[in-house]
Parts: C-alpha cells; sequence; structure tokens
C-alpha cells in the first residue's frame, strides 16, 4: 500500500514539473519572440491594393500590421528531409513591434535580413548544421529552388522557422500574393466586434 501511495505521489510531482516546464517555454515563445497579438489569415490573397484597403478599414483597432507569406520548404542536400517553415516578412517597418529574433549567443536583436539572406531559428540551424555566414538552398512545393546566405540564428521554442525579407531573391516574393498579416490590436479595441 505505501509503494502504490509512493508511486501516485511521484507520478503528481512529475506532472506538475512538466507542467511547469511547457508553461515556462510557451510564456518564452509568445511573451519574448512571437509578441504579435494575432496572426491574420484571409480566405484568398489578396492585392497590395486590397491589403491597403484591409488596414485602413480596421485602422480604429490596430496599432501594427505587416503582410507576410508563410509556406513549407526543404533543404537541399543537407542530409535532412525536415521542412522549416518560411516567413516572409513584407518590410522592416515595425517589424520587432511584432517579432522580436534574438541571436542564439549574445541575446541581441538581430538586423532584418537582407537581400539574399535568412534568419535561421536554432533548431533549424542545428538541424541542418549551418552557421552564421553559411549559405543555404531550400526548395518549396513547386520545386523552386532558393539559395540564402545565413545572417542570423535566433531563439525560438516551437517548430522551426526562416525569417526571410521581401525581394527578388525571396520565395514567392514576385509569385505569391499575402494571405496572411501579424497584427498588434489597440488597446481597449475589439478586433472581432470591428469585423
Amino acid at each position: 500500500m505505501l509503494l502504490g501511495i509512493g508511486g501516485c505521489a511521484g507520478l503528481l510531482l512529475t506532472g506538475y514539473g512538466i507542467r511547469d516546464s511547457i508553461t515556462e517555454i510557451a510564456d518564452e515563445q509568445y511573451t519574448r519572440i512571437q509578441v504579435y497579438d494575432e496572426m491574420v489569415n484571409f480566405s484568398e490573397a489578396l492585392t497590395f491594393d486590397e491589403l491597403e484597403a484591409f488596414k485602413d478599414n480596421f485602422d480604429d483597432c490596430l496599432v501594427t500590421f505587416m503582410p507576410i507569406l508563410q509556406f513549407s520548404a526543404d533543404p537541399v542536400d543537407r542530409g535532412s528531409i525536415r521542412s522549416v517553415n518560411m516567413i516572409v516578412l513584407e518590410s522592416d517597418r515595425n517589424w520587432t513591434d511584432l517579432i522580436k529574433l534574438h541571436d542564439k549567443k549574445t541575446g541581441e536583436q538581430l538586423s532584418f535580413p537582407g537581400k539574399g539572406e535568412v534568419i535561421l531559428t536554432h533548431n533549424a540551424a542545428k538541424v541542418y548544421d549551418v552557421a552564421v555566414g553559411d549559405t543555404i538552398t531550400f526548395r518549396d512545393s513547386d520545386f523552386n529552388e532558393y539559395t540564402l546566405k545565413v545572417s542570423g540564428i535566433c531563439d525560438n521554442y516551437f517548430n522551426s522557422y526562416a525569417y526571410i525579407s521581401t525581394d527578388p531573391y525571396a520565395p514567392g516574393a514576385l509569385t505569391s500574393p499575402y494571405k496572411s498579416a501579424f497584427v498588434n490590436i489597440k488597446e481597449g479595441a475589439d478586433l472581432h466586434e470591428a469585423a
């Protein structure tokens, strides 16, 4: 009987420890890295004019608005078939109000990725065995290949991401319209009520 009670108590303590660990990781991810309030997904791709109209329509609710492209890509010739979530950021305007990409080693905020550059999350860099200054090639679902220079490696706790800017070398920048946006909502505003 004592063995059963001791075993149950041990399981309870283990469960509470796991819960606390997961809660702390989630807090870090969503208070220190991905600090946007909402990710808006549109039912269909929007043109630049339609995005501006959306932004103007919700101007009284939004503090920060950034259109993004998001899709999956695989590394080429890296010995891994683990996909990465590609996030194409529309511009460097107010991007740190939405995402804070901290250097894995120093903790300092990384610079916005330049033309032909990529910021990889720590997990992706480790799996693909790349470091800052290395070049990596990704292939999207349409078999388009994109060769990018690693400009930074950032902290991240969930998933593997590759952050790039919109430019001619960025995946989808010229061929894929925006279907999502990161937004921050004004204090006290209700985006759902405004919709």
